[in-house]
């Protein structure tokens, strides 16, 4: 394809070095070949709204990360989106035409998935029994149905490195696993304060009476280790994962699961590293 775009829109998307639309970033690909050519799926930790939405300093990884190279970045992340619903149906065949169409043109997928299989309405729930099965935390966790859904989450995971393996083997996917997070009545808060959500871990620990909160850092504890634990057994030269899970600390919370836009910045630092390190292999 040759970039017919206008020179107002090429400068844009030189200044902005990121987009969200397909075309803009086949021109990105022209416009800087040197440039690593990255794809970017995920949840909110990859697209955590500014405050004022559009206005405001950078508030989740990519946003930062934009701001530390020169990267080709096509961004589809979308907040509240599950690895499930990603990596499954009509978007997960959208993900695999998009890698058909660049092949081994992209150097690094990036993506962020599975917190919203586990956290908020439907979900957290879900996992939680009524009454305790035991002394210990994990006794809450309702296995049957929790078990089934990291077992989804992960093959959503495999499905993702079975299109990587099929449209562009040497492409690198990185991903993370999610901080502990710390139980609370904080849900998110935009336009100072104009729209909030609800909390999305602490509201249905205390609807199934978990009021102590040692107990409820434990058991979101056990699901992150969980999750974190199935997707380490996928690492591999070409499968990289960040493990954050002692991260961040107490002061690093912007609500309930997001970090502070100081502490997403310390994130895509580690994704920087190890996209540098694609550079050089």
């Amino acid at each position: 394809m040759s970039c017919d775009l206008d020179v107002i829109t090429k400068t844009h998307l030189m200044v902005n070095r990121s987009t969200t639309k397909e075309e803009h970033f086949e021109c990105l690909l022209e416009i800087r070949q040197k440039s690593l050519n990255i794809i970017c799926e995920g949840d909110s930790w990859f697209s955590y709204p500014r405050e004022n939405f559009v206005l405001g300093p950078p508030a989740n990884i990519i946003d930062h990360l934009e701001l530390m190279a020169y990267y080709n970045l096509l961004r589809m992340a979308s907040p509240g989106d599950e690895a499930v619903g990603m990596l499954t149906g009509t978007n997960k065949r959208e993900i695999g035409r998009l890698l058909e169409k660049f092949g081994n043109k992209i150097d690094v997928f990036l993506f962020s998935g599975g917190g919203n299989d586990i956290v908020g309405a439907g979900d957290m729930d879900r996992f939680l029994l009524e009454r305790r099965n035991g002394s210990t935390a994990d006794g809450w966790i309702n296995r049957e149905v929790f078990d089934a859904t990291i077992k989804k989450v992960e093959n959503a995971y495999v499905n993702l490195i079975k299109l990587r393996d099929k449209y562009c083997r040497e492409c690198t996917i990185i991903t993370h696993t999610y901080c502990y997070p710390l139980p609370s009545n904080v849900g998110g808060a935009f336009l100072h304060g104009l729209f909030k959500t609800k909390a999305w871990i602490k509201p249905y620990m205390l609807e199934k009476g978990i009021t102590d909160f040692d107990d409820q850092y434990a058991i979101i504890k056990r699901m992150i280790d969980d999750f974190a634990e199935m997707l380490k057994r996928h690492q591999s030269p070409r499968f990289i994962v960040l493990d954050i899970r002692d991260f961040a600390q107490s002061e690093d919370w912007l609500n309930e699961i997001h970090l502070t836009p100081m502490a997403f910045a310390r994130v895509a630092k580690l994704f920087y590293d190890k996209i540098e390190v694609v550079r050089r292999v």
